[in-house]
């Protein structure tokens, strides 16, 4: 009975442990300097770190705007061909592209994001691109460790 206690105990312990987490991550390169984001769950806040290129100082916000397109929505966001080019950069066919998730990083007072993050999710629920807007042109974000 107390083993069965402690393993109910302990699965619920690891389960709230395991709703804070990184959600999407994306390191940004330009020539020599680099930008890090890394978009993550802080109980039920969306949260924001970001590091600067020539700063090795981490920044932190909770200025995060989320916003997921499947189904209908995904067709009506690709009217004008967005998720199509995403798709063309990240070199895969639009039909593998079950839904897409937009993270905004720090609204301005014109309602433009700082840095904006899209992950282009695949059937079966795994990660088939992450990718950043850089003047108009969509680019994939680097696999290079955040910290």
């Amino acid at each position: 009975m107390k083993v069965l206690l402690l393993f109910i105990l302990l699965s619920f312990t690891t389960s709230l442990l395991a709703q804070d987490g990184v959600i999407v991550e994306c390191v940004m390169r330009d020539g020599d300097t680099q930008e890090m984001y890394q978009v993550f769950r802080k109980g039920d806040a969306l949260m924001a770190r970001y590091r600067l290129a020539p700063s090795r100082e981490v920044q932190t916000t909770d200025d995060i705007a989320y916003t997921l397109y499947e189904g209908s929505d995904l067709a009506e966001y690709n009217q004008d061909g967005k998720v199509t080019k995403m798709a063309q950069v990240a070199g895969i066919s639009f039909d593998r592209i079950k839904s897409v998730s937009h993270f905004g990083i720090i609204e301005s007072d014109d309602g433009q994001y700082f840095r904006q993050i899209w992950v282009l999710v695949g059937p079966l629920g795994q990660t088939l691109a992450k990718l950043y807007l850089e003047s108009e042109d969509f680019l994939s974000c680097h696999k290079t460790r955040f910290l």
